[in-house]
Protein backbone atom coordinates (compact mmCIF):
# COMPACT_ATOMS: atom_id res chain seq x y z
CA UNK A 1 0.00 0.00 0.00
CA UNK A 2 0.45 3.75 0.23
CA UNK A 3 2.87 4.66 3.23
CA UNK A 4 1.23 7.88 4.47
CA UNK A 5 2.73 10.22 6.96
CA UNK A 6 1.63 13.15 8.88
CA UNK A 7 3.43 15.66 10.86
CA UNK A 8 2.50 18.30 13.08
CA UNK A 9 5.04 21.15 13.66
CA UNK A 10 4.61 23.68 16.49
CA UNK A 11 7.00 26.92 16.83
CA UNK A 12 8.99 26.60 19.84
CA UNK A 13 8.02 29.58 22.57
CA UNK A 14 10.63 32.02 22.36
CA UNK A 15 13.57 32.49 25.62
CA UNK A 16 14.00 35.37 26.62
CA UNK A 17 16.87 36.34 29.01
CA UNK A 18 18.48 40.28 29.53
CA UNK A 19 21.55 41.52 31.55
CA UNK A 20 20.91 45.23 32.58
CA UNK A 21 23.82 47.29 33.08
CA UNK A 22 22.74 50.60 35.18
CA UNK A 23 25.44 53.57 34.73
CA UNK A 24 25.16 56.57 36.98
CA UNK A 25 28.02 59.12 36.39
CA UNK A 26 27.53 61.93 39.65
CA UNK A 27 28.83 65.43 39.28
CA UNK A 28 28.04 68.76 41.22
CA UNK A 29 24.55 69.34 39.80
CA UNK A 30 23.38 66.56 37.50
CA UNK A 31 23.97 62.84 37.70
CA UNK A 32 24.19 61.61 34.10
CA UNK A 33 22.77 58.01 33.58
CA UNK A 34 22.80 55.57 30.82
CA UNK A 35 21.05 52.03 30.79
CA UNK A 36 22.30 49.25 28.91
CA UNK A 37 19.90 45.98 28.10
CA UNK A 38 21.83 43.08 26.52
CA UNK A 39 18.84 40.35 25.16
CA UNK A 40 19.31 37.30 24.44
CA UNK A 41 15.93 35.78 22.07
CA UNK A 42 16.45 31.92 21.49
CA UNK A 43 14.39 29.23 19.87
CA UNK A 44 11.80 32.27 18.63
CA UNK A 45 11.32 35.70 17.73
CA UNK A 46 9.68 38.49 19.16
CA UNK A 47 7.60 41.01 17.88
CA UNK A 48 8.91 43.77 20.64
CA UNK A 49 10.75 43.95 24.07
CA UNK A 50 8.78 46.03 26.98
CA UNK A 51 10.35 47.75 29.58
CA UNK A 52 8.48 49.63 32.61
CA UNK A 53 10.08 52.82 33.13
CA UNK A 54 9.41 55.19 36.04
CA UNK A 55 6.52 57.75 34.63
CA UNK A 56 8.67 60.70 36.35
CA UNK A 57 11.31 60.11 33.93
CA UNK A 58 10.28 62.53 31.10
CA UNK A 59 13.71 63.27 28.94
CA UNK A 60 14.66 59.82 28.34
CA UNK A 61 16.77 59.43 24.78
CA UNK A 62 16.58 56.24 22.86
CA UNK A 63 20.04 55.56 21.94
CA UNK A 64 19.36 52.08 20.14
CA UNK A 65 20.58 50.88 17.11
CA UNK A 66 16.96 50.40 14.93
CA UNK A 67 15.04 49.97 17.57
CA UNK A 68 12.08 52.67 18.04
CA UNK A 69 10.11 53.38 21.30
CA UNK A 70 7.08 54.17 21.46
CA UNK A 71 4.22 54.24 24.68
CA UNK A 72 2.08 51.49 24.98
CA UNK A 73 -1.74 52.16 24.60
CA UNK A 74 -3.37 51.15 26.39
CA UNK A 75 -1.29 50.74 28.95
CA UNK A 76 -0.96 46.86 30.25
CA UNK A 77 -2.95 45.83 33.72
CA UNK A 78 -0.24 44.74 35.29
CA UNK A 79 1.59 48.06 35.31
CA UNK A 80 3.13 49.04 38.76
CA UNK A 81 2.25 52.55 40.25
CA UNK A 82 3.99 54.94 39.08
CA UNK A 83 5.24 53.45 36.02
CA UNK A 84 4.84 53.55 32.55
CA UNK A 85 5.42 50.32 29.82
CA UNK A 86 7.31 51.22 26.72
CA UNK A 87 7.60 48.93 23.71
CA UNK A 88 10.74 48.85 21.84
CA UNK A 89 10.31 47.00 18.31
CA UNK A 90 12.45 47.07 14.88
CA UNK A 91 11.28 46.03 11.16
CA UNK A 92 11.46 42.74 11.58
CA UNK A 93 10.99 39.84 14.61
CA UNK A 94 13.95 40.22 17.42
CA UNK A 95 15.38 37.06 18.05
CA UNK A 96 19.12 36.28 18.99
CA UNK A 97 21.32 38.88 20.65
CA UNK A 98 19.53 42.43 20.65
CA UNK A 99 20.50 45.77 22.83
CA UNK A 100 18.23 48.62 24.20
CA UNK A 101 20.16 51.81 25.01
CA UNK A 102 18.82 54.62 27.09
CA UNK A 103 19.92 57.93 28.61
CA UNK A 104 18.72 60.89 30.62
CA UNK A 105 20.45 63.07 32.92
CA UNK A 106 18.41 64.81 35.99
CA UNK A 107 19.33 67.90 37.64
CA UNK A 108 20.26 67.69 41.48
CA UNK A 109 21.24 70.79 44.03
CA UNK A 110 24.53 72.02 43.69
CA UNK A 111 27.20 70.72 46.14
CA UNK A 112 28.50 73.42 48.13
CA UNK A 113 31.98 72.09 49.84
CA UNK A 114 30.79 70.00 52.55
CA UNK A 115 27.50 69.73 50.94
CA UNK A 116 25.38 65.94 50.31
CA UNK A 117 22.52 65.20 48.49
CA UNK A 118 20.36 62.08 48.04
CA UNK A 119 20.58 60.60 44.42
CA UNK A 120 17.68 57.75 43.97
CA UNK A 121 18.65 55.38 41.12
CA UNK A 122 15.88 54.53 39.02
CA UNK A 123 14.64 51.16 38.70
CA UNK A 124 13.90 50.14 34.91
CA UNK A 125 11.62 46.88 34.84
CA UNK A 126 12.00 44.36 31.67
CA UNK A 127 9.07 42.12 31.15
CA UNK A 128 8.07 39.26 29.57
CA UNK A 129 11.49 37.88 30.37
CA UNK A 130 12.64 34.42 31.45
CA UNK A 131 15.56 35.54 33.47
CA UNK A 132 16.74 38.96 34.30
CA UNK A 133 19.91 40.15 35.93
CA UNK A 134 22.07 43.00 35.82
CA UNK A 135 24.79 45.88 37.36
CA UNK A 136 24.69 48.88 38.57
CA UNK A 137 27.97 51.34 38.43
CA UNK A 138 28.39 54.74 40.21
CA UNK A 139 30.99 56.64 38.93
CA UNK A 140 31.97 60.39 40.29
CA UNK A 141 34.19 62.97 39.84
CA UNK A 142 37.43 63.51 41.96
CA UNK A 143 36.47 66.29 44.86
CA UNK A 144 32.72 63.67 45.20
CA UNK A 145 32.67 61.06 47.88
CA UNK A 146 29.40 58.30 47.43
CA UNK A 147 27.84 56.40 49.83
CA UNK A 148 24.79 54.16 49.69
CA UNK A 149 22.09 55.32 52.27
CA UNK A 150 21.07 52.81 54.79
CA UNK A 151 21.30 49.15 53.89
CA UNK A 152 20.74 48.82 49.52
CA UNK A 153 17.91 46.46 48.97
CA UNK A 154 18.28 43.07 46.81
CA UNK A 155 21.98 44.25 45.99
CA UNK A 156 25.12 42.34 46.08
CA UNK A 157 28.51 45.08 46.42
CA UNK A 158 31.30 44.24 43.80
CA UNK A 159 33.78 44.96 42.77
CA UNK A 160 34.00 48.22 40.26
CA UNK A 161 37.44 47.70 38.67
CA UNK A 162 37.46 43.59 38.45
CA UNK A 163 33.51 42.63 38.25
CA UNK A 164 31.66 44.84 36.16
CA UNK A 165 30.38 44.05 32.60
CA UNK A 166 33.33 45.22 29.94
CA UNK A 167 30.57 48.35 28.77
CA UNK A 168 30.50 49.53 32.20
CA UNK A 169 34.04 49.40 32.96
CA UNK A 170 35.80 53.35 34.16
CA UNK A 171 38.86 54.52 35.91
CA UNK A 172 36.22 56.63 37.81
CA UNK A 173 34.09 53.69 38.90
CA UNK A 174 33.48 54.22 42.63
CA UNK A 175 30.86 51.79 43.54
CA UNK A 176 29.03 48.30 41.65
CA UNK A 177 26.15 46.03 43.05
CA UNK A 178 24.71 43.18 41.13
CA UNK A 179 21.43 41.91 41.21
CA UNK A 180 18.60 39.90 40.04
CA UNK A 181 14.77 40.39 40.68
CA UNK A 182 13.58 43.72 42.53
CA UNK A 183 16.21 46.03 44.50
CA UNK A 184 16.40 49.88 45.46
CA UNK A 185 19.25 51.93 45.73
CA UNK A 186 19.89 55.86 47.12
CA UNK A 187 23.62 57.52 46.85
CA UNK A 188 24.06 60.17 49.24
CA UNK A 189 26.96 62.47 47.35
CA UNK A 190 28.89 64.58 49.44
CA UNK A 191 31.66 67.20 47.92
CA UNK A 192 34.65 68.06 49.89
CA UNK A 193 37.24 70.03 48.74
CA UNK A 194 40.73 69.25 47.29
CA UNK A 195 43.85 69.88 49.03
CA UNK A 196 46.20 71.81 46.40
CA UNK A 197 49.31 68.82 48.08
CA UNK A 198 47.78 66.68 46.61
CA UNK A 199 49.13 66.59 43.35
CA UNK A 200 49.96 62.54 43.43
CA UNK A 201 48.04 59.85 43.94
CA UNK A 202 48.59 55.65 44.43
CA UNK A 203 45.47 53.67 43.29
CA UNK A 204 47.56 50.37 43.87
CA UNK A 205 50.96 49.33 44.65
CA UNK A 206 52.99 45.53 45.10
CA UNK A 207 56.67 45.47 46.29
CA UNK A 208 57.65 42.17 45.63
CA UNK A 209 61.49 40.95 47.55
CA UNK A 210 63.36 38.11 46.20
CA UNK A 211 66.58 36.72 48.56
CA UNK A 212 69.55 35.82 46.85
CA UNK A 213 71.95 33.51 47.92
CA UNK A 214 74.74 36.52 48.31
CA UNK A 215 73.28 38.24 50.93
CA UNK A 216 71.26 40.44 48.33
CA UNK A 217 67.72 41.53 48.05
CA UNK A 218 66.70 42.37 44.60
CA UNK A 219 63.30 44.53 44.95
CA UNK A 220 60.69 45.07 42.50
CA UNK A 221 58.27 48.15 43.32
CA UNK A 222 55.43 48.59 41.30
CA UNK A 223 52.40 51.56 41.84
CA UNK A 224 49.50 52.46 39.47
CA UNK A 225 49.04 55.90 40.25
CA UNK A 226 47.84 59.64 38.40
CA UNK A 227 50.18 62.81 39.33
CA UNK A 228 49.89 66.43 37.98
CA UNK A 229 53.69 66.86 38.91
CA UNK A 230 56.53 67.09 36.33
CA UNK A 231 58.92 64.98 37.90
CA UNK A 232 57.89 62.54 41.09
CA UNK A 233 60.48 62.47 43.61
CA UNK A 234 61.04 58.84 45.09
CA UNK A 235 62.81 58.59 48.07
CA UNK A 236 65.38 54.89 48.35
CA UNK A 237 67.49 53.58 50.60
CA UNK A 238 71.33 55.24 50.56
CA UNK A 239 72.38 51.65 50.00
CA UNK A 240 70.55 50.93 46.84
CA UNK A 241 72.40 49.96 43.73
CA UNK A 242 70.23 50.01 40.78
CA UNK A 243 69.54 47.51 37.47
CA UNK A 244 70.78 48.57 33.88
CA UNK A 245 67.00 50.28 33.37
CA UNK A 246 66.09 50.73 37.13
CA UNK A 247 62.90 52.77 36.53
CA UNK A 248 60.42 52.04 34.24
CA UNK A 249 56.78 54.07 33.07
CA UNK A 250 53.92 51.61 31.68
CA UNK A 251 56.43 49.39 30.22
CA UNK A 252 58.47 52.07 28.55
CA UNK A 253 62.49 52.40 30.58
CA UNK A 254 63.55 55.84 31.63
CA UNK A 255 66.21 57.30 32.82
CA UNK A 256 65.69 58.59 36.49
CA UNK A 257 67.65 61.94 37.68
CA UNK A 258 69.58 61.64 40.69
CA UNK A 259 68.95 64.51 43.22
CA UNK A 260 71.02 62.77 46.17
CA UNK A 261 71.98 59.18 47.39
CA UNK A 262 68.47 58.78 48.96
CA UNK A 263 66.44 60.53 46.17
CA UNK A 264 65.44 60.13 42.52
CA UNK A 265 63.16 61.87 39.90
CA UNK A 266 61.16 60.36 37.64
CA UNK A 267 60.56 62.73 34.87
CA UNK A 268 56.74 62.59 33.79
CA UNK A 269 56.80 65.47 31.61
CA UNK A 270 54.77 62.93 28.95
CA UNK A 271 52.00 61.90 30.99
CA UNK A 272 48.42 62.66 30.92
CA UNK A 273 47.44 64.40 34.12
CA UNK A 274 43.24 62.65 34.14
CA UNK A 275 45.15 59.21 33.05
CA UNK A 276 46.85 56.07 35.80
CA UNK A 277 50.08 55.13 34.68
CA UNK A 278 52.49 52.50 36.19
CA UNK A 279 55.34 53.37 37.63
CA UNK A 280 58.29 50.29 38.43
CA UNK A 281 61.62 50.56 40.18
CA UNK A 282 64.00 48.09 40.19
CA UNK A 283 66.98 47.69 42.72
CA UNK A 284 69.07 45.71 45.36
CA UNK A 285 70.10 46.14 48.85
CA UNK A 286 72.43 44.25 50.88
CA UNK A 287 70.18 41.78 53.33
CA UNK A 288 69.20 38.32 54.55
CA UNK A 289 65.71 37.11 54.96
CA UNK A 290 65.67 37.67 58.57
CA UNK A 291 64.34 41.10 57.91
CA UNK A 292 62.79 42.03 54.68
CA UNK A 293 62.41 45.85 54.70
Amino acid sequence: GVAKLSVTAQRRPPQVTVNQLVRAEIASGVVKFNISLFYDIKYSGVKSLRIDVPAALTSVHNDSKSLRKEEITPQPDDVAEGYTAWSFAAETELLGESEVQLSWEQKIDELGIGKSVDVPIPRLIPRDVDRAVGQIVISKSESIDVQPTGQPAGLTPIDPQKDVLPAGQSDSAAMAFEFVGDWSLVIQATRYELEASKLTSIERGVVRIVALSQGELSIQAMYRLRSARQRLAIQVPEEATFDAQPLRIDGRAVNPERDSASVIFAPLADQEIDKPFVLELRYSIAGTPAQLD
